[in-house]
């Protein structure tokens, strides 16, 4: 990565961790606030897009937690078979689905406090060899009862490679090894 690349995406990063950390007026000015996730458990709103293709975020998986309280959201543009799941949230060899293309969507590693450490897409192209890590904090994130909603969003810019994302989920927490 070039030094301007790189200073660009820290400075990306940082306004992104800024803006959730609620600076007084700078998310109603930005006029890009995260949208309240949807009420329907297992559900996705969104659109990942690679290239200038979009997919229509629909769906929401999440399972953990696992190496001390991280999870695993997988948003994807349609329902994944139950008899799957296990093994599509299976942290380190898991989105069989997504990585063979019968499923588009998008992987979020994300620790306790939302931290996203690691962010896949999962479209055209793009089966699992444009990661990031260390994104920073998703937009909201919250997991009580069960249950995780959250928000978040990367530009193209802040990507460097051609994707970007915006989704809100809810979904139930599935137990996973």
């Amino acid at each position: 990565m070039t030094t301007g690349r790189h200073a660009r995406r820290t400075l990306a990063v940082l306004v992104v961790g800024v803006l959730a950390l609620g600076v007084p007026g700078a998310i109603a000015q930005s006029g890009k606030a995260a949208t309240a996730a949807p009420a329907k458990p297992g559900t996705a709103t969104g659109t990942l897009t690679v290239g200038t293709t979009p997919v229509a975020l629909t769906h929401a998986y999440v399972g953990g937690p696992i190496d001390g309280g991280n999870y695993i959201i997988e948003l994807t543009d349609q329902a994944l078979p139950e008899a799957s799941l296990a093994a599509e949230l299976k942290f380190g060899g898991g989105q069989g689905l997504l990585r063979s293309g019968k499923a588009q969507g998008l992987m979020l590693y994300v620790d306790a406090k939302g931290f996203v450490i690691t962010v896949i897409p999962f479209a055209g192209e793009y089966r699992g060899n444009k990661m990031l890590g260390s994104v920073g904090p998703l937009a909201s994130f919250k997991v009580a009862a069960g249950q995780v909603t959250g928000a978040g969003k990367l530009t193209a810019e802040d990507t460097n490679q051609s994707w970007s994302y915006q989704a809100q989920f809810t979904a139930p927490v599935r137990l996973v090894k």
